[in-house]
C-alpha cells in the first residue's frame, strides 16, 4: 500500500494543534507561567492583560506572593490606589506565613528584608492616596522588618511633612542620612524645607549636596534655581535652571524652554539660548512661534544660514504661516536672493492678505529687481492699508518718478506732506513731479520750502536752479547754482548752468568764464563748448569761439548746431571754404533759412571778379537765398540779396511782393508788383494778385487794369473774369454815389 503525503501534513498538523492546546492549558493551569506572562505585559505597558494574568495567578494560588505584590503594583499604575493597598497587605500576610523559620516562628533575615519592601511599597501607595498616617504605619512595619531601610524614615518623615509637621519630619531625615549619607531625595527634602523657612544657605547647600551625589538630579537644579532667584543671582538662577530643562526636557512646559532661551538671549548666553529654542522644536516641532524666535535669535547672531534652515524647517510643519513665510523671505533679500524671497512675501500675503508690512517689503525687493510697476502697486496697496506709515509714502512718490507717472508722484507727495510737513525728501520728490510737468512757479515755492527744512539738499539746489531757468529767472538761477559750488566746488555742471543764464542776460564775459570752468573740471562735455564758442562769438573771439565750437563736434559730431556757429566763427575769420564746409553739413542735417542765406553769403565772399568760379559760386549762392525763402516765407533779407544777384528777375519781385502782402504791407506790395510786371507784364496770375491788393485798397481804377490785363493774357480763367465784373461794379456804384 503507497502512503499519500497529504496523510503525513495533516498528521502532523494534528498532533502541533493537541500540543499547543496542551501548552495553553499548561499555562492556565499553572500559576508561575501566569506571572511570568503578567509581567513580559506589563513590561509592554499593557495593564489590563498583565492584572488578568495575576488574577488568574492568585485563582490558582492565593498565597502567592509574588502574584499579589505584581498585581498591587498593576493597579497602582492604573490608579486603582485602594485595591492596590489590599494586594500589598495580602502579599506582606503570604509572605509572613510562608517565610517562617520553623525554629523561630519568625521569617529569615532575607525573607525579612524582602517584607520591608512591600510594606514599602504599601506605604507609598498609601501616599499616593494622601492616607499619610496609614503609610506611617507601613512606615513603621517596613522598620520593625529592617531597621536599616532608609527609604522607609524617608518616607516617614515625607508623610509626616505632609501631616503639617515638618520639624519633625526633618528628625526622620536625618535617620535616612544617618543609614545612607548619599541619599539625595533627602537632601533634596531637606533642602525644601530650609526654602520653605528661607532659609537661603541652608536650602542651597542640602540642594548642592543632592547634586554632588546625583548630578542628573534635574530637581535639585531647578530647586537651586528658585532658590538663587529669591536672592537675585541672575546668573546662578540662569546656570541651574538651564541644567534642570537639559536633564529633564519633557517635564517642563514648551512655554517654560521659550521663557528661558528668552532670558539667557537678553543675558548674552546666546548658545544657551538657542539650544533651548532647539529643544522645545524636538518637543513640540509644529509651534510656529518657536522658529520664529530661533531664527531671529540665530540672525542676530549673524548666522544667516542657520536661520535660514530653520525657517525652512519651519514651515514644513506650518507652511501657510505668515510671519515664517516673512521672516525667510527678508533673510532671503539680506542674502541677496531677492527672486526666492518673492515667492515667500506672496505666499505670507496670501495668508494674511491685510499685513502691510508684506506689501511694503515685496515692493523693496521688487524695486531691487526693476519692477517699477509691481512694486508701486504694493506701496499702494501698503498706504491702503496703513495710511499712516510715513515711509511708504517716499519709497512710492520714488517708484513712480521712475515710471514717469508725474501726476501720481504728485499726488502721494501731498498725502505724505499732509502726515508730515517738516519731511524735506517728500518736498523734493513733488519738487521733481512738477518741474517734469512745466510747473515752475509751484516747484520754485516747494524747492524753497524744502531747503528750509534742509539747507544741505544739494539736489534740491539743483532742481531749484532748473525751475528758475525754466521761469527765465536769470539771476536767482545763477544765485542758486552758486550755491551748489560752495557746497561742491568741482560741480562742472552747476559752472555750465551758471554760464547759460548769464548768457541769457548777455553777460557774456562772465558766462565765459563760467564756462570755462566747467570744461576745467569736466573737459569732455560738448555742451559746455558748445556754449562757450557761442559767448565767444558774441564777444567777437573769433578764434576762441573756433576752437571751442570744433572741440564740441568732436565730442558730439551729431549736433549741427555746433557746425552753424563754428561757420559764423570762420566766416568771421574769412576762412570762406571751411566755413562753407561747416554750413553746408548743418543743412544736411536741418533746413534753416539763416543757414541758407549765410551759406550764399559766404560762396558770394569766394567769388573773386573774373575767377572761373566766380559764375558758378554767384549761382549756387542765388540757389541758396531761393531755399531760404522755400523755408521761411516772412524772412526778408534773402529776397534783397537773391536781387543784388538777380536785378531784373521779375519772379523774385513778385515773391517778395506776396510776402509783404501777407504781412499785410499793401504799399510796399503794389510797388514790388508793378516793379516785376515792369520787367515782364506776361504773368496774368501776377496781374490778378495785384488787383487784388489794389482792390484791397479800393484803387479800383488801377484794379480794374490789373484784372482786366489778366483777362487778356488768360480769357479762359473764370476768377479772372468774375473779379473783374465784381470790381466794375463796385467803381460804378462809387462813381454814382459821388
Amino acid at each position: 500500500m503507497v502512503n499519500n503525503p497529504s496523510n503525513f501534513t495533516n498528521t502532523d498538523s494534528v498532533w502541533q494543534e493537541k500540543y499547543q492546546a496542551k501548552k495553553l492549558l499548561q499555562a492556565l493551569s499553572n500559576p508561575d507561567l501566569q506571572i511570568k506572562q503578567g509581567n513580559q505585559f506589563l513590561a509592554q505597558n499593557k495593564l489590563a492583560e498583565a492584572i488578568a494574568c495575576y488574577r488568574r495567578a492568585i485563582k490558582l494560588d492565593p498565597q502567592s506572593t509574588p502574584a499579589h505584590q505584581q498585581l498591587a503594583l498593576a493597579l497602582k499604575q492604573q490608579g486603582k490606589l485602594a485595591e492596590a493597598s489590599t494586594h500589598y497587605r495580602q502579599a506582606i500576610d503570604s509572605r509572613i506565613t510562608t517565610a517562617k523559620d520553623a525554629a523561630s516562628d519568625r521569617p529569615s533575615p532575607n525573607n525579612l528584608a524582602e517584607i520591608a519592601q512591600i510594606y514599602l511599597q504599601q506605604a507609598y501607595c498609601f501616599e499616593t492616596q494622601g492616607e499619610w498616617k496609614r503609610a506611617i504605619i507601613a512606615c513603621q512595619e517596613a522598620l520593625n522588618c529592617d531597621p536599616q531601610l532608609a527609604e522607609a524614615y524617608k518616607t516617614w518623615g515625607d508623610n509626616i511633612q505632609k501631616l503639617g509637621n515638618p520639624t519633625e519630619a526633618m528628625g526622620y531625615y536625618a535617620k535616612a542620612l544617618a543609614i545612607k549619607p548619599d541619599y539625595a531625595e533627602v537632601c533634596l527634602n531637606l533642602g525644601s524645607l530650609a526654602f520653605t523657612q528661607q532659609q537661603w544657605q541652608l536650602a542651597i547647600n542640602y540642594y548642592k549636596k543632592a547634586t554632588a551625589i546625583d548630578s542628573y538630579s534635574a530637581s535639585a537644579y531647578r530647586n537651586l534655581a528658585r532658590v538663587y532667584k529669591k536672592l537675585g543671582k541672575q546668573q546662578l538662577m540662569l546656570d541651574c535652571w538651564y541644567q534642570a530643562l537639559q536633564l529633564e526636557p519633557k517635564q517642563a512646559e514648551i512655554a517654560e524652554h521659550c521663557n528661558l532661551a528668552k532670558i539667557m538671549a537678553k543675558s548674552g548666553l546666546t548658545a544657551r539660548a538657542i539650544a533651548c529654542y532647539q529643544q522645545a522644536i524636538r518637543l513640540q516641532p509644529n509651534l510656529a512661534q518657536t522658529y520664529l524666535a530661533l531664527g531671529q535669535l540665530l540672525v542676530s547672531q549673524d548666522k544667516p544660514q542657520q536661520a535660514l534652515a530653520v525657517y525652512q524647517q519651519g514651515l514644513k510643519y506650518n507652511p501657510r504661516d505668515a510671519a515664517i513665510n516673512f521672516q525667510l523671505a527678508q533673510l532671503l533679500v539680506a542674502n541677496q536672493a531677492e527672486s526666492e524671497a518673492i515667492v515667500y512675501y506672496q505666499q505670507a500675503i496670501k495668508t494674511q492678505p491685510n499685513d502691510w508690512s508684506a506689501y511694503f517689503y515685496l515692493g523693496n525687493t521688487l524695486v531691487k529687481q526693476q519692477k517699477y510697476a509691481e512694486a508701486a502697486s504694493c506701496y499702494q496697496q501698503a498706504v491702503k492699508l496703513n495710511p499712516d506709515y510715513l515711509t511708504v509714502y517716499l519709497y512710492l512718490a520714488e517708484v513712480l518718478l521712475r515710471l514717469k507717472q508725474w501726476q501720481q508722484a504728485s499726488k502721494y507727495c501731498q498725502q505724505g506732506l499732509n502726515l508730515d510737513d517738516q519731511k524735506w525728501q517728500l518736498y523734493d520728490y513733488l519738487g521733481i513731479a512738477l518741474l517734469q510737468q512745466q510747473k515752475y512757479a509751484e516747484a520754485i515755492a516747494i524747492y524753497h520750502r524744502c531747503l528750509q527744512l534742509n539747507p544741505e539738499a544739494i539736489d534740491s539746489y539743483r532742481n531749484l536752479g532748473t525751475a528758475l531757468l525754466g521761469e527765465q529767472r536769470w539771476s536767482e538761477a545763477v544765485a542758486c547754482y552758486q550755491q551748489v559750488i560752495r557746497r561742491e566746488p568741482n560741480c562742472w555742471e552747476s559752472y555750465r548752468k551758471i554760464g547759460e543764464a548769464l548768457m541769457q542776460q548777455q553777460q557774456w564775459e562772465q558766462a565765459a568764464i563760467a564756462l570755462s570752468q566747467s570744461i576745467k573740471l569736466k573737459e569732455d562735455e560738448t555742451w559746455s563748448y558748445h556754449h562757450l564758442g557761442m559767448a565767444f562769438i558774441r564777444l567777437e573771439r573769433w578764434p576762441e569761439a573756433e576752437q571751442a565750437l570744433q572741440r564740441s563736434i568732436e565730442l558730439n559730431p551729431g549736433f549741427p548746431w555746433s557746425y552753424y556757429h563754428l561757420g559764423d566763427a570762420l566766416a568771421r575769420q574769412q576762412k570762406w571754404q571751411k566755413a562753407t564746409e561747416a554750413y553746408r553739413y548743418f543743412l544736411t542735417k536741418e533746413a534753416n533759412a539763416y543757414a541758407y542765406e549765410r551759406l550764399g553769403d559766404n560762396l558770394i565772399k569766394q567769388a573773386q571778379p573774373f575767377s572761373v568760379e566766380a559764375k558758378s559760386l554767384r549761382e549756387e549762392a542765388g540757389q541758396c537765398y531761393y531755399r531760404a525763402i522755400e523755408v521761411d516765407r516772412d524772412y526778408l533779407q534773402p529776397y534783397y540779396k537773391l536781387l543784388e544777384l538777380k536785378p531784373y528777375a521779375p519772379e523774385v519781385y513778385f515773391l517778395l511782393a506776396e510776402t509783404y502782402a501777407r504781412q499785410e504791407e499793401w504799399a510796399t506790395a503794389i510797388i514790388f508788383y508793378q516793379i516785376g510786371l515792369q520787367i515782364d507784364s506776361n504773368f496774368p496770375e501776377v496781374h490778378f494778385e495785384l488787383g487784388l491788393v489794389l482792390e484791397q485798397q479800393q484803387q479800383f481804377n488801377d484794379a480794374i487794369v490789373h484784372y482786366q490785363s489778366a483777362v487778356n493774357f488768360n480769357p479762359q480763367e473764370p476768377k479772372y473774369s468774375r473779379h473783374l465784373q465784381e470790381v466794375l461794379l463796385k467803381n460804378r456804384m462809387l462813381n454814382v454815389k459821388c
